[in-house]
């Protein structure tokens, strides 16, 4: 790669954005454990100016957000340079700039669970958390439905956990279709037959209350016909944003 142009920390924020997509500018801090928010904005403004960076932000809004930015096409081919990225990932950049709000805040979501479990991470713990596009090389996972691979190291053992984000519809069986492709996942035994590892648990942060109470149901009525031993656990993204995990997801039990 050819860095003249930019920093370290500038290349740790090419890669930032390679892994959750769209980041916001509060995102950037936490995740660059950096206490003065006006060098990160410095950093994020030279790599827009320099094009490495599309920002999106409105200054019309009542309520101020912060900017979010996402990778662009020159991002792309600077990356692509240093063999170390996935070309099919790359290849997405091209079409972020037409990407929906409701694609954007999926992503947003997808890093704030990530700095949820930071922030409540213990001393003796090690928080492995990887993304869709840092999966590419293990073609044993559930690449369409999952959005992260959460595995938490302690002293007794490690723990597990496919992570998927519902997004707000009306289409209540696009839900339960991810639902249904986790049983027909595990039932494969693709996951015990190329790691040797015990099944994870999975985790649905729902959009609200009342897709969560469904999923719960819909959930346990499958188990109970199915006899299946998996681990559903499943919690609403203001939950996750404002309460963090510890005590607030709702662990199903089969019906009966």
């Amino acid at each position: 790669m050819q860095k003249k142009d930019i920093t370290n920390t500038q290349n740790t924020i090419l890669f930032l954005l390679y892994k959750f997509r769209f980041l916001h500018t509060h995102q950037f801090q936490k995740l660059l454990n950096h206490k003065n928010h006006t060098r990160i904005n410095t950093w994020l403004t030279e790599l827009t100016e320099k094009e490495y960076l599309q920002r999106y932000y409105d200054k019309q809004t009542i309520i101020k957000k912060p900017a979010v930015y996402t990778l662009t096409k020159k991002a792309r081919k600077l990356l692509k340079s240093t063999n170390s990225y996935s070309l099919a990932i790359l290849n997405k950049i091209y079409r972020e700039k037409h990407r929906s709000q409701t694609f954007i805040d999926h992503c947003l979501l997808i890093a704030d669970v990530y700095l949820t479990l930071l922030s409540q991470k213990k001393h003796d713990e090690t928080i492995t958390f990887e993304t869709k596009n840092t999966l590419t090389d293990y073609d044993y996972f559930p690449q369409d439905i999952l959005d992260a691979y959460i595995a938490i190291k302690r002293p007794q053992g490690i723990k597990r956990c496919f992570t998927t984000i519902i997004d707000p519809t009306p289409r209540l069986y696009i839900a339960k279709g991810i639902v249904r492709q986790y049983f027909a996942y595990c039932q494969s035994s693709e996951w015990e037959e190329s790691t040797d590892k015990p099944f994870p648990s999975m985790l649905l942060i729902c959009p609200d209350e009342k897709v969560k109470r469904m999923l719960t149901y819909y959930i346990a009525k499958i188990l109970n016909e199915e006899q299946a031993d998996i681990k559903f656990y499943l919690s609403t993204a203001e939950e996750v944003q404002k309460r963090g995990f510890v005590n607030i997801t709702t662990a199903v039990a089969s019906l009966g």
